[in-house]
């Protein structure tokens, strides 16, 4: 399921809970429209637990759903206001949607492109090799050799490797936190979804301490634990305030720790600060880069083009030439 998705499932699952519908009922109606998936199979195991009369508590913890969702669940039972919770959960996963869909289409579509640039360099590449060999057998019959040039296979090569690159940035997880730390627009997504995170949980009732490590436990590899243990080192050497616990590092920039700062101790108001400001410069960064990435992959085709045709056109000349001097 897609943030989206499971942000639609909580909407229309709050909406059934407040006509009186039980929540078991509630999550097996809707799962009847779902996908199948992860998501559809640990909620109709849910609903098989629940139906049999084990605490929503209880059955949270035989469930493979995410952590936080999880933690969030037995909040609003706690607080018995469920319906409540879940309507906070799908503002939760709806804004991460937004934010992420504009990431994807950042990558997107210069993968596309480059994708394209890929099929037609190949081709290129063949055509000319062919076109080189019949050159060169012509040249060897006037008495001249002329060799295939490697150069017609340089650009295919470094397309490729860009694009294995971009592949592995998809799909490895250490080069998916490098891209999400290091680049533009994905740093502030992330540093977006950390702070909404921590200000949902924390909406609720949730220790700062606790809700630190619940985020530290939803993805162990992340960089951006080291950070979060050090602040969770700090409070419990006794120190309270975000000014004393929370410092910038690697991952979490100044101005992140300024906002946390400028809410004083209500750090539920600075999260949610933190997470409005990066959401908008997530959106205007990507933005920006969708704007700058069409000249860039012009000048690249251009740049395809050229090196592609250099060598086809100095064997032409060699060959050229070759004529000239079998006629004189």
């Amino acid at each position: 399921m897609t943030n989206e998705e499971i942000g639609f499932f909580n909407q229309q699952l709050a909406g059934m809970l407040r006509t009186g519908i039980p929540l078991e009922r509630g999550i097996d109606q809707l799962c009847r429209s779902m996908k199948d998936g992860v998501w559809r199979e640990e909620l109709e195991k849910l609903s098989k637990v629940l139906g049999g009369g084990t605490p929503l508590p209880e059955a949270l913890k035989q469930s493979r759903l995410p952590p936080v969702y999880c933690q969030m669940l037995k909040l609003g039972a706690q607080g018995k206001d469920l319906p409540g919770m879940l309507v906070l959960v799908a503002d939760y996963y709806h804004r991460r949607h937004q934010v992420w869909t504009r990431l994807k289409g950042l990558m997107v579509y210069p993968t596309i492109v480059l994708a394209t640039m890929l099929v037609m360099s190949i081709v290129t590449t063949f055509a000319m090799y062919f076109l080189s060999k019949s050159l060169s057998g012509a040249m060897w019959e006037f008495g001249q050799f002329q060799p295939i040039s490697w150069q017609i296979c340089v650009m295919p090569v470094v397309l490729g490797l860009v694009f294995a690159m971009v592949g592995a940035a998809f799909w490895i997880r250490s080069w998916q936190h490098y891209v999400q730390w290091r680049l533009p627009a994905f740093r502030e997504a992330a540093l977006a979804g950390f702070a909404s995170t921590m200000a949902l949980m924390m909406k609720k009732g949730v220790p700062l301490p606790e809700a630190l490590e619940m985020v530290e436990g939803l993805d162990k590899a992340n960089p951006l634990n080291r950070e979060l243990g050090q602040w969770r080192e700090k409070m419990g050497q006794g120190a309270g305030k975000a000014g004393q616990f929370a410092q910038p590092g690697r991952c979490v920039p100044p101005l992140f720790v300024w906002l946390l700062h400028g809410a004083g101790e209500d750090l539920v108001r600075g999260f949610d600060r933190a997470a409005e400001v990066y959401e908008g410069r997530a959106r205007h960064l990507s933005d920006v880069l969708l704007q700058a990435a069409l000249p860039v992959l012009i000048l690249l085709l251009g740049s395809l083009i050229v090196v592609q045709l250099l060598p086809a056109l100095s064997m032409v000349g060699a060959f050229l030439n070759a004529l000239g001097g079998v006629g004189m």
